[in-house]
């Protein structure tokens, strides 16, 4: 079937089963790019080194790639619709260090037109087999559009063993948006679309396509004739791989439905880049995914230089740039824990951040305007929202961090040094919280003494109403002080939480109600209240495998 098809584009291939030749020869003929660019190809005759192979899958399906260069292995996966064509000018530009190679996934570019398979996961399979087609025991994988997807669901299900770097080019973590998503949820996975079907009808058939339906600023950007780059490699394609819409539409529906927040906050623990660019309407979701994989790298592209859903494309001499130095930096294998020290990766409540040093440590250094002090003759004091936090998802898990707070100058009779962690931070602002009020370890009064160390749930059961409500239930004493370094680990599970304090093997606070529920997820900040300059270091969270 895949001869056939390509015979009737007009491509000579070999009768084997495996067979490899320069791109002139498989295509048939030459072709001359029709923007002349210094340093690359004018003719496809320019480029020998390019190559055009196939493979067949467990399931009886040609696939076609395209290779060059020598060195580490580079394995490149298009977007919907896109293929190998599309990518001769990065072919060209990084096939000087590594051996590059770009898979035309089943019904896409020069491969073979099949009725089955039409799943991401399937897409995936195809990619391992490809990878031992090949041989290869690792290899650096980068995913553009629909390929990041493919990547993920690679991750999900045969893991990272095989990956040494990865790379994700601008692609939405959920293009479906849920009905009950906040718009902070929908902006962090990137969804465009409520309606499945009429994005896929719109795609495929030519049905009419308006902002509700989908994302439509991609479409805009591509009809942008901005880049001789982009015009060449669009050219290229066009004049070898006629697409079959209804053909390409058989993954689309399972593409567009797919949900992959839970492979980035949990599977993903190799080196990691992410390209973006400012005129690209997927930023914020590929911001989150920053934040979400620990150790990974943002690499945001301006309008000048062409960032945007094709800036690989359209800038491909700065792409392959910036791909190179990632792939060929040394950089340590991140574990499941990320450590945020960036003040860019908080978002802030009422507070202000700043890089700090602290007993002769880099820190953060975290405070409250003393005009939002709580007046006492004007107000019942009560616990808030002022915090530092984390745009993470996190529902269990551990929680570390190193905190240590001092008193403003300005700060109130009732300061005790509040300082402490937030928790499953929703999209609604509501939060559990354990915190520390340093100065009552040493306070006179026992009963101060007793409530050093407090839990609570924002915004309906503040200290106020638990201490009512049941007396000593949620707050406990603790050898604390201000002016110094206080470990704080967070182990939670469900409804319950354990807060140990100083690395030591008893918790000091044990709480079994938690008061938002087992299933209450989201961010993880560090909090404080009135009259406290608060100071942190090594914030780690690490999620529970579920």
């Amino acid at each position: 079937m895949l001869r056939q098809l390509m015979l009737g584009l007009g491509l000579a291939l070999a009768t084997s089963t495996t067979f490899a030749a320069p791109a002139p020869q498989v295509l048939g003929k030459d072709y001359t790019f029709p923007n002349r660019i210094e340093g690359l190809p004018h003719k496809l005759s320019d480029f020998p080194g390019l190559q055009i192979s196939r493979f067949t899958t467990s399931d009886g399906v040609e696939l076609t790639y395209w290779e060059a260069g020598q060195g580490k292995p580079l394995v490149f996966i298009p977007g919907w619709s896109g293929n190998g064509a599309q990518y001769v000018n990065l072919l060209y530009l990084l096939s000087q260090n590594h051996h590059v190679y770009v898979l035309d996934p089943r019904n896409q570019g020069l491969s073979q037109r099949v009725e089955h398979g039409g799943r991401i996961s399937r897409f995936a399979m195809d990619l391992k087999e490809f990878g031992a087609h090949l041989g290869l025991e690792k290899a650096d994988y980068a995913g553009w559009s629909m390929g990041a997807a493919v990547l993920w669901s690679y991750i999900d299900l045969f893991g990272t063993g095989g990956i040494n770097k990865v790379v994700f080019v601008d692609e939405p973590i959920s293009i479906y948006a849920h009905q009950d998503w906040s718009e902070r949820e929908r902006l962090e996975a990137g969804g465009t679309t409520t309606s499945p079907e009429r994005m896929v009808a719109g795609f495929t058939q030519g049905a009419p396509l308006n902002s509700l339906i989908t994302d439509l600023l991609p479409m805009q950007r591509a009809a942008l004739k901005d880049s001789p780059y982009f015009a060449n490699s669009e050219a290229f394609a066009n004049a070898f791989v006629k697409n079959d819409p209804q053909a390409l539409g058989r993954v689309l529906f399972d593409h567009i439905t797919n949900d992959w927040r839970d492979v980035i906050r949990h599977r993903i623990d190799v080196p990691a880049a992410i390209f973006s660019g400012e005129k690209s309407n997927n930023l914020p979701s590929q911001r989150w995914m920053h934040q979400t994989i620990a150790g990974s790298k943002l690499f945001v592209y301006t309008e000048a230089e062409q960032g945007d859903h094709f800036l690989m494309f359209k800038n491909p001499r700065k792409f392959a740039a910036d791909l190179h130095a990632f792939l060929a930096e040394a950089s340590p294998r991140p574990t499941n824990a990320r450590r945020e020290d960036v003040i860019d990766s908080y978002r802030l409540s009422g507070v202000q951040l700043r890089s700090s040093t602290y007993l002769g440590s880099p820190a953060l250094e975290l405070r409250m305007p003393s005009s939002a002090y709580q007046d006492p003759t004007k107000e019942e004091l009560s616990d808030r929202d002022f915090m530092a936090w984390l745009p993470v998802d996190f529902r269990d898990g551990t929680i570390e961090v190193e905190v240590a707070s001092d008193l403003a100058p300005d700060a109130p009779d009732y300061a005790r040094g509040f300082i402490g962690l937030s928790f499953r931070i929703d999209g609604q602002g509501r939060f559990e919280s354990v915190y520390l009020r340093p100065t009552n370890s040493t306070a006179e009064d026992p009963a101060r003494r007793k409530r050093a160390v407090q839990y609570v749930a924002y915004p309906d059961h503040r200290f106020n109403r638990l201490r009512a409500e049941a007396p000593g239930k949620y707050e406990t004493g603790a050898d604390l002080s201000l002016g110094r370094w206080i470990h704080m680990k967070l182990i939670v599970a469900g409804s319950q939480a354990r807060l140990y304090l100083d690395r030591k093997p008893e918790p000091a606070l044990a709480i079994d109600d938690l008061k938002l529920g087992p299933a209450q997820h989201g961010g993880v900040g560090v909090w404080l209240e009135s009259g406290t300059i608060a100071h942190f270091r090594n914030l780690q969270i690490t999620p529970a495998h579920r």
